[in-house]
Protein backbone atom coordinates (compact mmCIF):
# COMPACT_ATOMS: atom_id res chain seq x y z
CA UNK A 1 0.00 0.00 0.00
CA UNK A 2 1.31 3.45 -0.93
CA UNK A 3 2.18 5.80 1.94
CA UNK A 4 -0.24 8.76 1.59
CA UNK A 5 1.25 11.01 4.26
CA UNK A 6 1.91 14.57 3.17
CA UNK A 7 5.05 14.73 5.32
CA UNK A 8 7.57 12.01 6.07
CA UNK A 9 7.74 10.41 9.50
CA UNK A 10 11.06 10.25 11.32
CA UNK A 11 12.51 8.00 13.97
CA UNK A 12 13.57 10.12 16.93
CA UNK A 13 14.89 9.17 20.32
CA UNK A 14 12.97 10.83 23.12
CA UNK A 15 13.34 11.04 26.87
CA UNK A 16 10.16 11.66 28.82
CA UNK A 17 10.37 12.68 32.46
CA UNK A 18 7.34 13.17 34.66
CA UNK A 19 9.18 12.63 37.91
CA UNK A 20 10.78 9.44 36.59
CA UNK A 21 11.97 8.54 33.10
CA UNK A 22 9.33 6.86 30.93
CA UNK A 23 9.95 4.79 27.80
CA UNK A 24 8.43 6.51 24.76
CA UNK A 25 8.49 6.66 20.97
CA UNK A 26 7.34 9.47 18.68
CA UNK A 27 4.21 8.90 16.60
CA UNK A 28 4.12 12.38 15.07
CA UNK A 29 5.72 15.73 15.63
CA UNK A 30 4.85 19.35 14.87
CA UNK A 31 6.30 22.70 15.93
CA UNK A 32 3.60 23.11 18.57
CA UNK A 33 3.33 19.60 19.93
CA UNK A 34 3.91 15.88 19.72
CA UNK A 35 2.09 12.58 19.91
CA UNK A 36 4.05 9.88 21.74
CA UNK A 37 3.50 6.21 22.51
CA UNK A 38 4.35 5.20 26.08
CA UNK A 39 4.18 2.03 28.13
CA UNK A 40 2.15 3.80 30.82
CA UNK A 41 -0.48 6.54 30.61
CA UNK A 42 0.45 10.15 31.15
CA UNK A 43 -1.86 12.14 33.42
CA UNK A 44 -3.96 14.68 31.53
CA UNK A 45 -3.15 18.19 32.77
CA UNK A 46 0.38 17.34 33.93
CA UNK A 47 3.44 19.19 32.67
CA UNK A 48 6.36 16.96 31.72
CA UNK A 49 9.91 17.42 30.44
CA UNK A 50 10.92 16.06 27.04
CA UNK A 51 14.33 15.77 25.41
CA UNK A 52 14.22 15.03 21.68
CA UNK A 53 17.39 13.73 20.06
CA UNK A 54 17.35 14.88 16.45
CA UNK A 55 18.94 12.94 13.55
CA UNK A 56 21.98 15.26 13.63
CA UNK A 57 22.42 14.31 17.34
CA UNK A 58 21.36 17.76 18.56
CA UNK A 59 18.98 17.84 21.51
CA UNK A 60 15.75 19.82 21.84
CA UNK A 61 14.43 20.34 25.36
CA UNK A 62 10.75 21.06 25.86
CA UNK A 63 8.32 21.44 28.74
CA UNK A 64 5.03 19.99 27.49
CA UNK A 65 1.44 19.86 28.74
CA UNK A 66 -0.45 16.55 28.51
CA UNK A 67 -3.66 17.19 26.55
CA UNK A 68 -4.88 13.59 26.39
CA UNK A 69 -3.91 9.95 26.87
CA UNK A 70 -5.64 6.99 25.20
CA UNK A 71 -5.09 3.30 25.89
CA UNK A 72 -4.13 1.46 22.68
CA UNK A 73 -3.77 -1.92 24.38
CA UNK A 74 -2.80 -3.09 27.86
CA UNK A 75 0.80 -1.95 27.51
CA UNK A 76 0.73 1.01 25.09
CA UNK A 77 -0.76 4.48 25.41
CA UNK A 78 -1.01 7.25 22.84
CA UNK A 79 -0.48 10.71 24.37
CA UNK A 80 -1.05 14.16 22.87
CA UNK A 81 1.24 16.87 24.22
CA UNK A 82 1.29 20.63 23.66
CA UNK A 83 4.67 22.36 23.82
CA UNK A 84 4.56 25.06 26.51
CA UNK A 85 8.19 26.09 27.09
CA UNK A 86 10.75 25.75 24.30
CA UNK A 87 13.66 28.05 23.47
CA UNK A 88 13.68 30.13 20.30
CA UNK A 89 16.80 28.24 19.20
CA UNK A 90 15.01 24.92 19.64
CA UNK A 91 11.92 26.17 17.77
CA UNK A 92 14.19 27.14 14.86
CA UNK A 93 15.89 23.72 14.93
CA UNK A 94 12.53 21.96 14.99
CA UNK A 95 11.18 24.05 12.09
CA UNK A 96 14.31 23.35 10.05
CA UNK A 97 13.95 19.62 10.71
CA UNK A 98 10.24 19.54 9.83
CA UNK A 99 10.59 21.47 6.55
Amino acid sequence: MKDRRSRPRFKLDIEVNSGTNIGASVKNLAVGGICIITDQPLQKGNTINLVLTMPDASKITVKAYVLWSLEMDRSHYENGLDFRIISIRDVRSLKKFLN
